[in-house]
């Protein structure tokens, strides 16, 4: 209950409008899309305001257009498998309870977008309606290394979006 009521909290005393919607005139940095195998399972695109991606930058928009459902218990459990060596184990059950929270099943051509805004705090969308938020930047950045950092389960998916 207490963690619900801190993204809760976030939400509602934040100053920073885009923690109830998405930027539309960002430009986009990369894209790519992840198969397994032969099997598409989403489109990826990352976007921030000046359409560069430097490394630091805080604010930073990624969306995915995914190509199957997936259930909110697989989302939950390949998170978990891609955050494993990133965090500590107390941080990661923490984490994941929040994402439970938020997170629901996606249909196939649902919208999936996490934005992490100006000061560091993740939001996240599904068909541009709010979910929730992230009560610590570092909880943003560790979600947003699953898909940017060079370490991340799909590199070459990593390159893409950051425009390389």
């Amino acid at each position: 209950m207490h963690r619900v009521l801190i993204v809760l909290c976030t939400f509602l005393f934040s100053n920073d409008s885009y923690a109830t919607q998405l930027p539309s005139a960002w430009r986009v940095v990369g894209s790519a899309e992840l198969k397994l195998l032969w099997f598409p399972i989403y489109s990826a695109q990352l976007k921030t305001p000046k359409g560069v991606f430097a490394g630091t930058d805080r604010s930073v928009l990624l969306s995915l257009e995914y190509h199957q459902d997936i259930e909110k218990a697989v989302l939950l459990r390949e998170t978990e498998k891609s955050i494993k060596q990133t965090i500590s184990p107390a941080d990661r059950e923490n984490l994941l309870s929040d994402l439970a929270i938020m997170w629901l099943d996606i249909q196939k051509g649902g919208r999936f977008a996490f934005l992490i805004d100006k000061d560091g705090y993740g939001h996240f969308f599904y068909n541009d309606g709010y979910l929730g938020s992230l009560d610590k930047p570092e909880m943003s950045q560790v979600i947003i290394n699953i898909w940017l950092s060079d370490k991340s389960r799909y590199p070459d998916l990593a390159k893409q979006l950051r425009g390389e």
